[in-house]
C-alpha cells in the first residue's frame, strides 16, 4: 500500500501557505503607501522593448547628462576661436540636447547654471547664450523640470537625468512593488490608441494616458502662476503635474501670442517660435517613440 512521507506532506503544506501569504500580502498592498520614482533602469528590466525603443527613437534621454555618462556627447566645436567661447571643454559638467542645439552648464554653489554659448549643431556655429544674465538662470527653476524625471521643488532635486519612462507614466515603485503585467500595456496604446469613455486615465499602479496634457507639460512654454511660486521664484514649467493630472487645472500659465509680450515664443502671425514643442492644450497628441521630438 502506497504510504505518504510526511516530510514531503510538510513541504508541500508550508510551499502552499507560502503562497497563499505572498498572494494575500500582493492583494493587500498599502495603497497610502507614497509612490516612489525608480528610474528608468529599473523599467528595463521587465520592459526591454519599450525601453530600447525610448534610446534608440527618441531624444528623450538625452536632454540632460552629466559628462561622465557614456551617453553624453559633447558636439561644439572648441577649436573654432568664436568669441562667443569664454569657457574651456573640459569645464563643462553638464551637456543638454543633441540634435538641434547643446547648452552647456555646470554647478556652481549647489545650482545649475548654463554657458554664456550654446552649440546650434544643425548650422554647425556658436550663438551667445544669457551672457550677461547666466546668472539669473537657476537651471531648477528655468529647465530641470522637463529636462528630468521626477524633480521636486521643494528641494530641487530629481530621480533622473532626461526625460525617463516616469515622466510619462508616473512613478513606479508601486508597479515594480505588484510585479505584474495585468495593466501594462506597450507604448502605442498611450501614443497611438483611443481611449474609451470608461477608460481610467490611472490603471492600477502605474499611469498609461492619452491626454495631451502628458506631453503638455513640457511641449509648452509658460510660467507657473503667482499663487504656485515656491521659494520667491516662478518656474517655467507646471509643478506638481503628474501624468494622469489635468494640466489645464493646475495654475501653469502657458504662454500664447496674447501674452507673449515680449516675443519670445510666438511670432506676430500666431505662428509658433519654437515649432511643435508649443501645443494647444485642446489638441490630441499623438506621439510614437519613432517620432524623435
Amino acid at each position: 500500500m502506497f504510504q505518504v512521507n510526511k516530510k514531503t506532506v510538510l513541504q508541500i503544506v508550508l510551499l502552499v501557505l507560502l503562497v497563499l501569504i505572498s498572494a494575500f500580502a500582493y492583494m493587500h498592498y498599502d495603497v497610502s503607501e507614497e509612490m516612489r520614482y525608480v528610474t528608468s533602469e529599473k523599467c528595463q528590466e521587465c520592459h526591454s522593448n519599450e525601453y530600447n525603443s525610448w534610446r534608440e527613437n527618441t531624444l528623450h534621454p538625452y536632454m540632460f547628462l552629466p559628462v561622465s555618462s557614456p551617453d553624453a556627447k559633447i558636439l561644439g566645436d572648441f577649436d573654432s576661436g568664436d568669441p562667443a567661447v569664454t569657457f574651456k571643454k573640459e569645464d563643462i559638467e553638464f551637456v543638454l540636447g543633441s540634435k538641434w542645439e547643446q547648452v552647456y552648464a555646470r554647478m556652481i554653489d549647489g545650482e545649475y547654471y548654463p554657458f554664456p554659448a550654446k552649440w546650434y549643431v544643425m548650422q554647425n556655429r556658436w550663438v551667445p547664450y544669457k551672457v550677461n544674465d547666466w546668472h539669473e538662470t537657476p537651471m531648477s527653476y528655468k529647465c530641470n523640470g522637463c529636462h528630468t524625471t521626477g524633480f521636486d521643488p521643494n528641494t530641487l532635486e530629481f530621480a533622473e537625468f532626461g526625460i525617463g519612462c516616469e515622466a510619462c507614466h508616473g512613478p513606479g515603485s508601486r508597479h515594480v512593488q505588484h510585479e505584474t503585467t495585468e495593466h501594462t500595456k506597450p507604448c502605442n496604446i498611450c501614443h497611438e490608441g483611443e481611449s474609451s469613455e470608461n477608460e481610467s486615465e490611472e490603471a492600477g499602479d502605474i499611469i498609461r494616458s492619452v491626454s495631451p496634457s502628458v506631453c503638455g507639460q513640457c511641449h509648452n512654454r509658460g510660467t507657473t502662476a503667482s499663487g504656485d511660486v515656491i521659494k520667491g521664484t516662478q518656474f517655467n514649467f507646471p509643478t506638481g503635474f503628474k501624468p494622469g493630472d489635468d494640466l489645464s487645472k493646475t495654475t501653469f500659465d502657458p504662454s500664447t501670442p496674447d501674452n507673449d509680450i515680449k516675443g519670445k515664443n510666438w511670432w506676430g502671425n500666431g505662428l509658433s517660435k519654437n515649432g511643435s514643442s508649443l501645443l494647444h492644450m485642446g489638441d490630441r497628441v499623438k506621439i510614437r517613440h519613432k517620432s524623435q521630438i
